[in-house]
C-alpha cells in the first residue's frame, strides 16, 4: 500500500515538475530572497499549460501546485504566528499553514485554467496563450480577496532595482504587471528556441527593454532626491514580549506598564536627540484606543500627559 502511494506521488511530481519548479522559483525570488528568477519564475508553469495535451483541469491543478509551494515558502511564518500570537499548539499551527497554502492564492490556477480554456476555445497560439495568462494573472491579483496583499512589484523596491521609481506612474500593481509580461516574453523565447535567430533577437530585445526600464527608473528617481525641507524621526522600541501584549489586550493590568515604558523611552530619546520632529512607535505599541470619543480613557490621558511637555516644541 505504501509503495503504491509512493509511486503515485512520484508520478504526480514528475507530471507537475514544471509547476513545482515555478513554485520554487517564485518562492525563492520574493522578499527576503534576492529576485534572482524575477523575470522567468512563472515561465515554467505557463509553458506547461501551453502544451497541446494540457486541459483546463490539468492547468488548474498545475497552477494550484505552484501557488501551494510558493505560499509555503513565502508564508511559512504563518505557523509561527498562529503558535506565538494565537497560542495554538504546533500541530494546529502547521495545519493552519497548510490550509492557508491550499486556498490563499487560488487566482494563480484560475488564471492559467481560464487561459487554457481560451486557448482551446479560440485556438490561440502558444505565444498568445502566454501573454493571455500574464494579463489574466495581473487582473486577478488586483481584484482577488487576500489577507496579505503581495505581488512581484514589491521585490523591485526590496532589491533596489531602480524600476521601482516608476511606481508613481503605474503603481506597484502596474510594475507587477510589467514583471508578469516579462515572464510571458521569456516563455515566448523558450517556445521559439528551435528558431535560433528569432529567439536570440527576442532575448536581446527583452534585455534591452529591461535595461531601458532600469535606466528610466534611475533618472526618474533623481527627482525624488530634491527636497525643500527635512524631518528628523526617532524610533522608539520597548522590549515588550508577546505574552505581555496579550495580557494588555485582555486588560490584565499591563496597559499602564507598557504605556509608561514607551513614554520613558520617548522622554530619554528626546533628551538625547532634541532635534527630533517625529517619534515613531511600533504598530500596536499603545495598548488602548486613540479614537476621538475615547480620549478621556485612563491610558490615553497618561499618554497625553506624558507627551504634553513636548507639545509646544
Amino acid at each position: 500500500m505504501m509503495k503504491r502511494w509512493i509511486q503515485f506521488f512520484k508520478h504526480k511530481a514528475y507530471d507537475f515538475r514544471w509547476a513545482i519548479l515555478s513554485g520554487i522559483l517564485v518562492g525563492t525570488s520574493y522578499i527576503p530572497f534576492p529576485p534572482w528568477a524575477l523575470i522567468f519564475c512563472y515561465t515554467p508553469l505557463w509553458i506547461y499549460v501551453t502544451e497541446e495535451s494540457s486541459s483546463v483541469k490539468k492547468s488548474f491543478w498545475a497552477g494550484w501546485v505552484t501557488q501551494f509551494i510558493l505560499t509555503l515558502i513565502g508564508f511559512h511564518w504563518i505557523a509561527y504566528t498562529a503558535h506565538e500570537f494565537g497560542q495554538l499548539p504546533w500541530a494546529v499551527s502547521y495545519l493552519a499553514l497548510l490550509l492557508f497554502c491550499a486556498f490563499m492564492h487560488l487566482y494563480i490556477p484560475v488564471a492559467v485554467a481560464a487561459a487554457t480554456w481560451l486557448r482551446l476555445r479560440f485556438k490561440l497560439s502558444g505565444g498568445q496563450t502566454l501573454f493571455t495568462i500574464a494579463l489574466l494573472h495581473a487582473l486577478l491579483e488586483r481584484t482577488w480577496p487576500v489577507i496579505f496583499e503581495w505581488h512581484l512589484g514589491y521585490t523591485l523596491i526590496w532589491s533596489k532595482i531602480p524600476i521601482y521609481h516608476l511606481a508613481d506612474l503605474v503603481g506597484f500593481h502596474g510594475l507587477s504587471t510589467v514583471v508578469l509580461l516579462f515572464n510571458a516574453w521569456m516563455g515566448y523565447v523558450w517556445l521559439k528556441q528551435s528558431f535560433v535567430k528569432k529567439a536570440l533577437s527576442h532575448l536581446s530585445l527583452l534585455a534591452l527593454t529591461f535595461a531601458a526600464l532600469v535606466g528610466w527608473g534611475f533618472w526618474h528617481g533623481k527627482t525624488w532626491n530634491k527636497f525643500d525641507g527635512e524631518t528628523k524621526a526617532t524610533v522608539v522600541q520597548a522590549n515588550i514580549g508577546n505574552l505581555e501584549k496579550i495580557y494588555a489586550e485582555q486588560g490584565r493590568a499591563y496597559q499602564e506598564v507598557i504605556t509608561r515604558k514607551f513614554l520613558d523611552l520617548s522622554f530619554a530619546a528626546m533628551q538625547k536627540y532634541p532635534q527630533t520632529d517625529i517619534l515613531i512607535w511600533p504598530e500596536t505599541a499603545f495598548p488602548d484606543y486613540l479614537d476621538q470619543h475615547l480620549l478621556d480613557r485612563k491610558h490615553t490621558q497618561i499618554l497625553i500627559s506624558g507627551l504634553q511637555p513636548w507639545a509646544a516644541r
